[in-house]
């Protein structure tokens, strides 16, 4: 068993550059493609978060905070982003 019933796992990416892919170039548009990335998050003692998903946004300045609180760490003042581990608690 190990410890895979004791970590958290984060998978994220980041959009690239669009290096003029639909006419686009760097990172200054507010496009779907743009702005969105995938985001995977697996909570071994969060049962309600397994298999689901979430149409709550968010944004991946918010993963500090959010790994922070599920692993019972303060995190320091003035972070920026937010805990949005109740996502996980409650995905819909």
């Amino acid at each position: 068993e190990g410890v895979a019933n004791e970590t958290v796992v984060v998978f994220h990416s980041d959009h690239g550059w669009s290096l003029s892919e639909h006419g686009y170039w760097e990172k200054k548009s507010c496009s779907e493609l743009v702005t969105r990335v995938p985001l995977l998050i697996a909570v071994p003692h969060l049962p309600a978060s397994h298999n689901a998903t979430t149409a709550s946004l968010t944004e991946l300045v918010d993963l500090f905070p959010t790994l922070a609180s599920i692993v019972g760490v303060q995190p320091p003042p003035g972070l920026d982003g937010d805990d949005v581990s109740a996502l996980l608690e409650r995905p819909n």
